[in-house]
């Protein structure tokens, strides 16, 4: 058995982009409601344990602005997801009850804490500016990609030729799982510039070339080539922009695609710096809220509410 670890959104040059719809799809969703600090993320990181001790395949969503905290979890077997439903990923219920449940853990903070609030306005906004500085390093960004794409000579032919012998290679037979494409990010933009989930696969193949816009295509070529097949897998994006696919997972073989070099530009490394640093300040700003949240979060109803979670997904 296997977890797999991501990020479904991610702090973009194209501003913030969420996917979390590629978690929620397919699958009954308990959308955690409630402010930073009241303790989301543990919860839905002791309920993946707890089911990754139990021999499921479990799936760990990363937030892409604190990748030590989580967005989201899911029992793959069960075809349960748990995420975090508050802002900037808000999620809501389609069909309550019956597709998804919201759980509201902010009715555990004591009242009390409405006597700080003109204190935490002023850290908001302190996270607010971080956050607008990091976004504009990332426009940034976003020009010098494209001026960098316009530039670059994509060998089709070659670029063909080397998707069709990776595809070859794989031996997917008629038996091979078979479904819609994922679109999902392995990497975020933090304060030393892109950092990365690593995660162990059976199989991995490095796409290798002379540029990197050519690697890139070369992976595009390969999803295109398994969505005709219909093959189930995972697109990975790069936390830069969407139509930069950084690598394919397919899951039924176990299998990770990915290009081998970065973006080898120094002034887009840093402006990813540069953004990073902000992001970090940002986590930083959003540390101090969730302290005043901790000092009223009731926990012992949160611990209850987790072993009611875990039996009503074990009757799944």
């Amino acid at each position: 058995m296997k977890e797999r670890h991501y990020f479904a959104s991610a702090n973009s040059s194209e501003g913030f982009k969420n996917h979390f719809a590629d978690i929620n799809s397919n699958n009954f969703v308990y959308i955690i409601k409630g402010g930073p600090g009241t303790g989301k993320s543990s919860l839905m990181k002791s309920i993946g344990e707890h089911y990754d001790k139990k021999g499921y395949n479990v799936e760990y969503f990363h937030c892409s602005s604190d990748m030590d905290s989580l967005d989201g979890v899911r029992i793959v077997e069960k075809k349960i997801a748990i995420v975090d439903g508050t802002a900037p990923h808000i999620t809501e219920a389609t069909l309550p009850q019956v597709t998804e449940k919201i759980i509201n853990v902010g009715e555990y903070i004591g009242n009390n804490i409405s006597s700080h609030r003109e204190e935490m306005q002023k850290i908001l906004a302190k996270k607010s500016e971080h956050f607008y500085d990091a976004y504009g390093y990332l426009m940034a960004c976003n020009m010098l990609i494209k001026m960098e794409q316009r530039k670059t000579k994509i060998d089709n032919a070659k670029n063909d030729e080397k998707a069709t012998k990776i595809i070859k290679s794989l031996k997917l037979g008629p038996k091979k799982l078979r479904g819609e494409s994922r679109n999902l990010y392995k990497t975020c933009i933090d304060k030393g510039g892109i950092r990365r989930l690593n995660d162990e696969y059976k199989n991995t193949i490095i796409v290798e070339d002379k540029d990197y816009y050519n690697e890139v295509d070369i992976i595009n070529k390969i999803c295109n080539r398994l969505s005709k097949l219909n093959v189930r897998y995972i697109k990975i994006l790069s936390p830069l922009i969407d139509s930069i696919v950084e690598g394919v997972y397919i899951d039924s073989i176990d299998t990770m695609i990915v290009k081998k070099d970065d973006i080898n530009n120094t002034l887009i490394k840093t402006m990813i710096k540069k953004a990073g640093y902000h992001i970090d300040r940002a986590r930083y700003e959003h540390k101090k809220i969730e302290k005043y949240y901790i000092k009223y979060m009731n926990y012992d109803k949160l611990n209850i509410l987790k072993q009611e979670l875990i039996q009503k997904i074990e009757k799944k």
